[in-house]
């Protein structure tokens, strides 16, 4: 009872009633879920066709703007291209995917010359694991950028082959 009172006299103190603090709250814009109508212990549990097509499977690739050249100081102040790559499903939310991404280095101001390709398979568990962040929701490879590479106008360019055939492609200019 003490600690209550205290804690009243501290808020009414500040300007705030104990009736303000629980009044507010977060606003959120989600739809409330809707209440199932019929209990589960009640429910016909029956596998109805449906199909077999993932709906979340990507659908678009972007190389993600946080993609960047920086300085790896552990090789002597060499630099390294952070490329991060996102896919999204038909919905727009971003997703894994499964499949070859290939990544090419071209030159802006020699026409679109290759420079430099790497070869990523994301088919494995491991691989797909390794390489995925989940704090950004992306993939990450770092990829060693030869030093008299460093000063060009170049653009990262990235191909995936997806394990259901389909195919993505996206590019993004490296700012210096």
């Amino acid at each position: 009872m003490r600690l209550i009172r205290s804690m009243v006299i501290v808020l009414c103190s500040v300007g705030l009633t104990p009736v303000a603090l629980v009044s507010t709250g977060c606003e959120t814009s989600r739809q409330p879920l809707p209440v199932d109508a019929t209990p589960a212990s009640s429910a016909q549990f029956e596998l109805e066709e449906a199909t077999t097509e993932w709906p979340y499977w990507p659908t678009t690739m972007r190389i993600h703007p946080l993609t960047r050249i920086v300085r790896d100081r552990d090789r002597g102040n060499g630099a390294i291209i952070e490329a991060r790559i996102e896919f999204s499903d038909q919905f727009g939310t971003t997703t894994r995917g499964a499949g070859q991404l290939r990544l090419e280095l071209v030159d802006l101001v020699e026409g679109g010359a290759l420079l430099e390709e790497w070869n990523n398979d994301l088919r494995s568990l491991a691989s797909n694991e390794l390489h995925f962040d989940d704090i950004t929701r992306t993939y990450l490879f770092r990829l060693e950028l030869r030093p008299e590479l460093d000063r060009r106008q170049i653009e990262l360019r990235a191909y995936f082959l997806s394990i259901d055939g389909s195919r993505l492609a996206a590019q993004y200019e490296l700012a210096r």
